[in-house]
């Protein structure tokens, strides 16, 4: 099998080849942010509010990441009961601003250790940009030898 073939099956995701130093940076920055978001006070008082709000409805959650917790989650369709918690879920999410809290403050923890990581980030730039180039190299490839227009 040549280059092409087994980039072309690497980057569709049929072949996971090792996890490389870029990912193993970028998936400790996403866990450490998503953790330090969770203990952060900012998002543990959106989450009480909104607990709050969904305690008015008539459902006892402790935070947003129990509300997919349903048996529905492996059955092929949900009952009305769960949509109806899924519909106040999301409504009290919209009252409380959760999303918004939330994402600015993962977002700050991520920014935060992307600056403590600069060279790394910046090696991985380069990476991706490589990447992207081959990958770009490898539609083109198939495209004509296809005969599928690329855009």
């Amino acid at each position: 099998m040549g280059r092409s073939n087994s980039s072309i099956r690497y980057y569709s995701g049929s072949v996971r080849g090792s996890e490389s130093a870029a990912d193993k940076t970028t998936s400790t920055i996403k866990g450490n942010s998503f953790d330090d978001s969770l203990a952060d006070s900012r998002v543990k008082a959106v989450f009480s509010r909104w607990s709050a709000c969904m305690k008015a409805h008539g459902y006892h959650l402790a935070d947003p990441l129990k509300a997919a917790d349903l048996p529905s989650m492996s059955a092929p369709e949900p009952t009305s009961a769960e949509i109806a918690q899924a519909e106040t879920d999301v409504a009290c999410k919209g009252k409380v601003n959760v999303v918004g809290v939330w994402f600015a403050v993962e977002s700050a923890y991520q920014k935060s250790e992307i600056k403590e990581n600069r060279e790394k980030m910046a090696d991985i730039k380069k990476q991706r940009v490589v990447e992207a180039a081959d990958i770009q190299r490898l539609l083109r490839s198939l495209s004509a030898a296809r005969k599928i227009p690329t855009q």
